[in-house]
């Protein structure tokens, strides 16, 4: 973890201005249609715009005709042959590569729904270049603060184009620290997903209360569950939950579902005995560095129980947000309240859509279909696995 004085010190250094940048779009009209064109009225002036597209696909919709007009990027439209399955996007890989050859120190983003775009993508960062896939220009251009903050500040402080790529895709996509970490653990391995998690600490504390940020390091409380024998993976999940303020209820079944409810009960009692249930809720109230030598720690590190390579598998769901158990205490008679929900959605406008949906619905299917009818089948499952606590009062269907 980096020193206090050094992550405020960094903190400060990288605030700059995405709206100078300059990144050039190249878009799969075939696959993306007139619906990859959402955001692109929000390009600037320093943009260009490539729209590759062929007989199967030719035909804009007025809105976004209107929404090109009034962009200040520049747009350039390429007729393309279609000689044979997958021919535009042969014809627009070989086009980004010309570009990057030609221009290499700009932002080049791929807009389609199509995965293996980012096999050309990848590639090419590993080569030193920035490419990457988007699946429409909002998903860049309309990111939330903080978020933005986040992926600016990846691009400040990760030399590895690859690495740098993959940091900004995850924080723009993931719905929680978990999936990142879990993500950038699959691509680049444990080691080194976890160096990028502490290198990125200072920007990704800038989602959290800061108040409540200074007094956890003025404590040094994450420091001190460190040395207990918890595990790096285990780590990521506990510092997340100590840092969104969750309760020991929701942090308890959180553990027990990543982990099982052996080993999750086993971080849970020694992060509670060692820290106390306050800074668990969110509130810090305990001298917990000379707590923690009071206790001894060394004697007080839990055991790491010796498993079978099959036993330490990934679970096949990552995002321990979803499908908290149900029986978790709620009061029927109370409405959620934003509060509540700030402890598990970052988004202000999405946490007082949420909280509406479940104080007006008495189904988790009709809050479930009003959330995908706002924000799309995408957002509305990240969203639905992740209110799961505040359901349990709800009927099925």
């Amino acid at each position: 973890m980096l020193k206090k004085a050094a992550k405020q010190q960094i903190t400060q250094m990288f605030i700059f201005d995405r709206r100078i940048k300059m990144a050039v779009y190249l878009v799969d009209f075939e696959n993306v249609h007139s619906e990859g064109f959402r955001g692109v009225e929000m390009l600037g002036e320093n943009d260009e715009c490539y729209i590759f597209y062929s007989v199967n696909a030719n035909t804009l919709s007025f809105d976004v005709h209107q929404k090109i007009c009034e962009s200040k990027a520049k747009f350039y439209y390429r007729m393309v042959d279609i000689g044979g399955k997958n021919a535009l996007d042969f014809q627009l890989v070989t086009f980004l590569g010309y570009l990057v050859a030609k221009r290499p120190d700009e932002h080049f983003y791929v807009v389609s729904g199509d995965k293996m775009f980012s096999c050309a993508t990848d590639y090419l960062c590993k080569e030193n270049a920035n490419a990457d896939v988007l699946k429409d220009f909002y998903e860049l251009l309309a990111m939330s603060g903080n978020t933005g903050y986040v992926c600016d500040y990846a691009e400040q402080v990760l030399a590895d184009s690859y690495e740098r790529v993959l940091v900004q895709r995850a924080y723009r996509r993931a719905s929680s620290l978990i999936k990142i970490d879990d993500y950038l653990t699959t691509k680049l391995g444990k080691e080194r997903a976890t160096e990028i998690h502490r290198l990125m600490s200072p920007a990704v504390d800038s989602r959290y209360d800061s108040e409540y940020i200074k007094q956890l390091e003025e404590n040094n409380i994450l420091e001190v569950i460190e040395k207990l024998g918890i595990r790096s993976n285990e780590m990521v999940i506990v510092e997340e939950c100590i840092k969104k303020k969750v309760n020991k209820v929701i942090f308890n079944n959180i553990l027990c579902k990543h982990f099982g409810s052996l080993r999750g009960g086993e971080i849970y009692r020694t992060v509670q005995k060692t820290i106390g249930d306050g800074i668990i809720g969110g509130v810090v109230n305990v001298p917990v560095k000379e707590k923690a030598v009071a206790m001894n720690i060394d004697t007080q590190r839990i055991p790491v129980p010796q498993v079978s390579k099959t036993d330490t598998a990934e679970p096949e769901s990552t995002d321990v947000w979803a499908d908290v158990p149900e029986e978790l205490p709620v009061e029927e008679s109370a409405p959620v309240s934003d509060n509540g929900l700030e402890a598990v959605l970052d988004n202000e406008d999405e946490r007082r859509f949420v909280a509406k949906c479940i104080s007006e619905l008495i189904t988790v299917r009709g809050i479930a279909r009003r959330i995908t009818g706002k924000y799309g089948e995408d957002r509305a499952e990240q969203i639905i696995a992740i209110i799961q606590p505040f359901l349990s009062s709800k009927r099925k269907k």
